[in-house]
């Protein structure tokens, strides 16, 4: 018989010709799922990318162009206040589409805070009604694992109010028995027969279930679908134990130094402005030095060299940008506020998210603005801060958030 033969004990074995086209299947099957995450990793990355070019680049040029207009004799009249107004319109528009490409709430404050967020955007844009609960929640420490969870969330969650016509979804962010991170979407949407669109990529959500099993798969996890017509679906993805939870570092008081202000007479408030972005930290260095009660006595280009400015300088007031390379702006205030006790941090940032602000102000910033405020709103809350006097609020602080 042609393509099979004879073991010893009778029984018919598979020839080496079919061994070897079972054996070419399985690496055409690794070669697609690999081609499938690569794929969905290049996709992550242009937008990471997009995401950096548009904060980076254009949302700070945008800003900085607003605060030369400010800095205009009279604002530069009517004409400055329409440019003014085109700017913030403009620099709305380019916050709005980098946060969507890239969040950075799931980059600051984690991937719990990041679904909540996503809900009520959701929310917002769908007839859909969305809770969010934790079972025993760790966050995993892997952002390959963060990304591809929350990336997992939003797939379900569209698939839920576009393909599933649902009106209410629920998201259970569960740590395993096993340690690792298990992510369950349910809704009560109109469902699908899984058998007709698995692996398939045809008709939705085949392809985005595809692409988030082949992801799962990638790194370790998997994914269950429970499905059928008219009865809803929960999809629940899971990674390994792998996916360890990250632990805080202790954190120590630092020792206070002497007070701002002695003998009653008033001095300067000494400000080190910490941005990344050259023009804007001198846009912001030229507006402080245009109040005779401040003084710029610094600049930082990140988070580490603020530290180290602080350190040597010890200001009272530091103006600190939340994105910075080397070290972020919510460890520097962290490090800051430790060993500078009278020292206050003002956070400044483009992202308007409150849950970053929250981050900001729990590492024991005073306050927390977004850039393209008025002036006014600025000097205000330097001026609030370094008059607080003795030591700031510190860790887990009661800050004020002043976004606008």
């Amino acid at each position: 018989m042609v393509g099979a033969t004879r073991t010893r004990g009778g029984r018919r074995g598979a020839t080496p010709a079919r061994r070897g086209g079972c054996a070419a299947l399985e690496r055409r099957a690794r070669q697609l799922q690999e081609l499938a995450t690569e794929l969905v990793r290049a996709r992550q990355e242009e937008r990471q990318r997009l995401a950096r070019v548009l904060h980076d680049h254009i949302q700070q040029l945008l800003v900085a162009a607003q605060m030369q207009v400010s800095l205009m004799p009279k604002g530069g009249g009517r004409a400055g206040e329409q440019a003014t107004s085109l700017l913030r319109e403009a620099i709305a528009a380019s916050r709005s589409l980098s946060v969507e490409l890239c969040p950075p709430v799931l980059r600051e404050a984690g991937l719990l805070p990041a679904v909540q967020w996503l809900a009520r955007g959701v929310e917002g844009r769908h007839d859909l009604r969305i809770e969010v609960k934790d079972d025993n929640w760790r966050e995993p420490a892997e952002p390959d694992a963060r990304e591809f969870l929350f990336d997992a969330v939003r797939e379900l969650l569209d698939n839920a109010a576009g393909h599933g016509h649902a009106t209410r979804a629920e998201v259970t962010l569960t740590r395993a028995a096993s340690g690792g991170a298990r992510v369950t979407v349910t809704d009560n949407g109109v469902g699908f027969d899984p058998e007709t669109q698995k692996i398939r990529g045809a008709a939705a959500p085949g392809f985005g279930l595809f692409s988030l099993q082949q992801r799962a798969a990638f790194l370790g996890g998997g994914l269950a679908v429970d499905s059928a017509k008219r009865r809803g679906a929960r999809v629940t993805v899971s990674l390994p134990a792998a996916c360890r939870e990250t632990t805080p570092a202790p954190r120590e008081r630092g020792t206070p130094r002497a007070p701002s202000h002695s003998g009653g007479k008033r001095r300067p408030i000494r400000v080190i402005v910490a941005d990344d972005h050259q023009i804007l930290r001198q846009g912001l260095s030229e507006l402080l030095r245009r109040d005779r009660g401040l003084r710029v006595v610094g600049q930082a280009e990140d988070g580490r060299q603020a530290v180290d400015l602080a350190l040597q300088l010890k200001p009272d007031v530091v103006l600190m940008d939340v994105s910075m390379p080397r070290m972020s702006g919510i460890e520097a205030t962290k490090r800051i506020v430790t060993q500078l006790p009278q020292t206050h941090v003002v956070g400044l940032s483009v992202h308007s998210e409150r849950v970053v602000a929250s981050k900001m102000l729990a590492a024991g910033a005073s306050a927390y603005l977004t850039k393209g405020v008025a002036p006014k709103i600025l000097i205000s809350a330097i001026r609030k801060a370094a008059q607080a006097g003795g030591p700031h609020n510190g860790h887990g602080g009661t800050g004020r958030s002043l976004l606008k």
